[in-house]
């Protein structure tokens, strides 16, 4: 580990020996034995916390940190007649370094080792891990009879006196590895939910510890290709994708899904193999992750340190030790901006610069299998609440949205701008042509995007409330509008004429609220019908068949074709025949056609419903998305 000024470097063995040095030139600084002469028999980090256990079945979590204060000014004078014309000087075992601001910033490590947490009596600890979070954690640790403990301990501060005390409760499962032996790593989750046992075979249990006194092995899956070993295990920031390292230079990233269909497991979560990234032909040693982002770093055999991001696969950086000896130890600095490898001979430092490497091509344009998501998927969600966030980039339901909603936006602006157009300057008085005009530009100067805030904060949150009866208007409108023109013509000859003017318009303009009305009228029954009495819940994936959704869909289609059936069949027949018929008989004709024409396109649009509800098709997540 290493400060954010890249200053200090800290490394704990396994040995439980803590050293500190410079990380311009090594200069050693500090090194500490928190557990004496005790010597743990096995150790897991969470971040700048790493619990060891020991051989008589305890466990103990050291806790790392950096340190800094500025020095006062009983102390500047003598540092900087030590520091002469250096940056950075050694004092009492911390660094001093001279800021740009004139200032001097002291920087120390700090380690503080918790309390014993007894495990098992007498039993040695073979691997153990630590997981949750600074509230609440929990220990996992495999002992070498074959056993699985987990410790539950909650920290809580007193009110008072300020102090901390854990509550620590120890549950042992009555899993066992048998014959298999001890696992060679345990690792446990961010969210305390589950707890991975794996062997260097690539062999790994996984147990369902939502409940640690209750915890079972719900899943074993092989995370090792072939004749390939496990040679390092990692999580990556949020503690929920695994990275895999081995014997052939290979990583991969699992994590677990909740596919559809029956569970396959207790639980209903699977872990799947979501990412490789190229092989780099020698065992990989070490692994890192940042805690920032999901960017990674795998140290090799032969001193090749590779930086990738392990989302869009981009590989950031490749670099090489010197020495060329294997790496021991891998990191990431605190703000992403070094990379510190060691080795058996030395500490390398490199500058990096992550750049924007969830944003490649593939990511922006192709499906990305994002953490916990079933498959690869296009999707876009640029910000969350959340610190172990992904970023999701997917530009294609944009493009696809933008494309979606300009098409849908012209299907009704283009009719009614060019009818409007034809009426204003073809049919509209002089005297009224002008302010309408005005009107017109006036209103094509607001912009498209404050209309969308407009409507999405004050007309969506309505529209959700009646969205049957507003999709039921695109029907029971235009039907309205219809109906009232067949009517109009049953009308005598001298009442039509003499109505013709503001009372026809006056007709013409009552038949938009009565469409509105029968849409209001219609939508519950509706809504009951087509999508078993919920419509936002239909379109979720709950109850009701795809039928109905089928027929809405279609109906506009079935119209089309009633109208050139009967245009290309009917009307021919009926012309023939019409020759001596009266106006009235004429006009009783339209409206019987218009009626039947519509009764047979809705009959016809369910009837496809069901025969493509039959055939197994639904156009919920497809052709349909959630609410």
């Amino acid at each position: 580990m290493v400060d954010e000024y890249l200053v200090l470097a800290a490394t704990v063995d396994r040995a439980g020996v803590v050293r500190a040095w410079r990380l311009d030139n090594g200069e050693p600084l500090v090194e500490a034995r928190p557990f004496g002469e005790q010597r743990p028999t096995a150790c897991g980090a969470r971040g700048r916390q790493i619990a060891f256990g020991f051989a008589d079945g305890t466990a103990r979590v050291l806790e790392l940190g950096f340190e800094s204060d500025f020095v006062g000014s009983d102390e500047r004078a003598a540092l900087l007649e030590k520091l002469g014309d250096q940056t950075l000087v050694v004092d009492d075992g911390a660094v001093v370094e001279h800021t740009g601001d004139d200032q001097l910033r002291r920087q120390r490590l700090v380690v503080k080792a918790g309390e014993p947490i007894a495990l098992a009596s007498g039993t040695a600890v073979a691997a153990i891990d630590l997981g949750g979070d600074d509230e609440h954690a929990l220990v996992a640790a495999a002992l070498v009879d074959g056993r699985l403990v987990l410790a539950d301990v909650e920290h809580s501060e007193n009110a008072f006196t300020g102090e901390t005390v854990d509550e620590t409760e120890v549950h042992a499962c009555s899993w066992s590895a048998g014959a298999r032996g001890a696992p060679w790593r345990v690792l446990a989750s961010g969210a305390r939910d589950r707890v991975l046992a794996a062997w260097k075979d690539g062999t790994c249990v996984r147990f369902d510890t939502r409940d640690p006194s209750a915890a079972q092995a719900v899943e074993e899956f092989d995370l090792a290709e072939g004749a390939r070993e496990l040679t390092a295990l990692e999580w990556l920031v949020g503690r929920n994708t695994l990275l895999v390292g081995d014997s052939q230079g290979g990583v991969q990233a699992w994590f677990g899904i909740k596919p559809a269909g029956p569970q396959a497991t207790p639980d209903g979560l699977v872990f799947v193999r979501a990412h490789s990234y190229p092989d780099a032909g020698v065992p990989v040693t070490a692994l890192a992750a940042s805690d920032r982002n999901r960017a990674f770093v795998a140290g090799h055999a032969d001193g090749t340190v590779r930086l990738e991001y392990a989302t869009s696969g981009k590989q950031i950086a490749q670099a090489r030790t010197l020495s060329g000896t294997a790496a021991q130890a891998v990191a990431l600095g605190p703000k992403d901006d070094a990379l510190v490898c060691v080795d058996a001979q030395r500490v390398t430092t490199w500058s990096v610069s992550l750049g924007h490497p969830e944003a490649t091509l593939a990511a922006l344009f192709a499906p990305v299998w994002y953490e916990g998501y079933a498959a690869p998927e296009h999707t876009w969600q640029s910000s969350s609440g959340s610190d172990d966030f992904e970023p999701k980039f997917g530009l294609a339901p944009l493009v696809f949205g933008t494309l979606k909603a300009t098409f849908y936006s012209m299907l009704f602006g283009v009719p009614l701008a060019l009818l409007a157009a034809v009426f204003t300057s073809e049919f509209l008085s002089p005297r009224l042509r002008a302010p309408l005009k005005s009107l017109t530009e006036m209103m094509a100067s607001l912009p498209s995007v404050v209309l969308g805030f407009v409507a999405a904060l004050i007309i969506a949150p309505v529209a959700q409330q009646v969205l049957p009866a507003i999709l039921a208007m695109f029907v029971a409108v235009p039907f309205a509008l219809l109906l009232g023109a067949y009517l109009w013509q049953l009308l005598p000859v001298h009442r039509a004429v003499r109505w013709s003017g503001a009372t026809r318009f006056a007709a013409i303009a009552a038949t938009v609220p009565l469409g509105v009305l029968l849409a209001f009228a219609i939508g519950g029954p509706l809504e009951r019908l087509l999508f078993a009495g919920d419509l936002l819940r239909w379109l979720g994936g709950g109850e009701g068949g795809a039928w109905g959704g089928w027929a809405i869909l279609l109906l506009p289609l079935c119209v089309l074709a009633v109208a050139f059936l009967s245009a290309r069949f009917l009307a021919p027949f009926l012309r023939g025949r019409a020759g001596k018929w009266t106006r009235s008989r004429m006009a009783r004709t339209d409206l019987a056609k218009f009626l039947a024409g519509g009764v047979l396109a809705v009959l016809l649009a369910a009837g496809l419903g069901f025969a493509l509800q039959g055939a197994g098709f639904d156009p919920r997540g497809g052709v349909l998305d959630t609410y």
